[in-house]
């Protein structure tokens, strides 16, 4: 598991403004190809999140946080993102909740 501090990732060269939160609510829900570029924890806040950096096949850059999950609860730790790699190719599921709420996971490629 290589998983950056927030700084370690800028003092790597990894241009953090350019993965972007947004455009999974503009992909809408479905299963998207990309490859995961890092795996980096958030500079700031409570709870802890580690974030998954994604350059999809068609070049555009994700950003996609985790939150620790309840293991009593039966979820998986950071919704099982520290199961990958970086250089790891994956898919993107994205699901849109009842609320409009965007939820998204990865999962391997084959």
């Amino acid at each position: 598991m290589d998983e950056l501090s927030y700084n370690d990732a800028l003092m790597t060269g990894i241009e953090l403004t350019a993965y972007r939160t947004e455009i999974l609510r503009n992909l809408g829900a479905g299963t998207y190809p990309g490859r995961l570029d890092a795996l980096v924890w958030g500079k700031s806040g409570a709870p802890a999140h580690l974030q998954a950096l994604i350059t999809m096949d068609d070049g555009q850059k994700v950003r996609i946080a985790a939150y620790h999950q309840d293991n009593r609860r039966g979820g998986q730790p950071y919704r099982g993102f520290r199961e990958f790699q970086p250089g790891a190719f994956v898919n993107v599921v994205i699901t849109i909740g009842s609320r409009g709420g965007v939820q998204a996971t990865l999962e391997k490629r084959d």
